[in-house]
């Protein structure tokens, strides 16, 4: 992404500031969608992600693609090559929200990547491969259980038992999909082939403090941590730690 976007560049040696700007402005246009006031939080299939939505798939149209919500809640943007039967480069990040969130966060890898696009496309240039921009709406995690069902999908690994997953207030995940106009029943299918696509770039925000420490302004990794959940059920009873001996039977087991 980095590379790509210093070759857009270099046809233009004053587009870099520009392009910074335009970068800008279209993270605080997203930033104006959330379900708080006063606080940026956007849910997964909430009205501010089909608000936030909506302008990511103008600005993916805008930028020559062509642009769609797919089965399980992305955005899904896509630029051809300049040749058929090209393998594809999937570029993106998230634009669902923790509450009370920064704007950078996942809409950056977004946006960075429209704007990319927008250069090539206003250059009329086409490359040997073809781009996907993926704007994932489950990231976070915060309105159901499971989280990471926009990237699962396109890798083929969705989980169809948490569909029938609810939020807080009894709203399942098939229902919610349904009324953001997803069809549950074909998320299958946007499982992308491995051997068609070339790899995944994300630009994204240091969550650490490893670049301003170094005074570095960008970094370059190649691998992330990755995320297990679970649930434990615990059965015992409370006790001191220091005074109850271990080998005594318990007489008031509860979870």
């Amino acid at each position: 992404m980095g590379d790509l976007a210093m070759t857009t560049l270099q046809a233009n040696p004053d587009a870099s500031a520009s392009m910074g700007e335009a970068i800008s402005v279209r993270l605080t246009s997203l930033a104006a969608f959330s379900d708080e006031d006063r606080a940026l939080t956007r849910l997964y299939l909430s009205p501010a992600h089909r608000k936030a939505a909506d302008l990511v798939i103008r600005w993916m149209r805008d930028a020559g693609m062509s642009a769609r919500i797919d089965s399980v809640g992305n955005v899904v943007g896509r630029y051809e090559a300049d040749r058929s039967l090209a393998r594809t480069l999937i570029l993106g990040s998230h634009i669902d929200k923790v509450r009370r969130a920064g704007s950078y966060d996942g809409n950056l890898g977004v946006v960075t990547a429209i704007e990319t696009i927008d250069r090539l496309h206003s250059e009329g240039r086409r490359l040997p491969f073809a781009f996907e921009v993926v704007a994932f709406g489950d990231e976070e995690g915060v309105r159901f259980p499971s989280t990471l069902g926009g990237s699962r999908a396109l890798a083929g690994l969705f989980d169809a038992a948490i569909l029938d997953e609810r939020d807080a207030v009894g709203v399942s995940r098939r229902e919610a999909l349904v009324a953001f106009g997803c069809d549950p029943s074909r998320i299958a299918e946007e499982a992308r082939p491995f051997e068609n696509v070339i790899g995944y770039v994300e630009v994204h925000i240091e969550q650490g403090p490893v670049l301003e420490f170094e005074n570095r302004p960008v970094g370059v990794v190649t691998a992330i941590s990755g995320a297990s959940r679970g649930e434990v059920r615990i059965v015992g009873e409370s006790a001191h730690a220091g005074a109850t001996p271990m080998p005594l039977p318990a007489t008031n087991k509860r979870v």
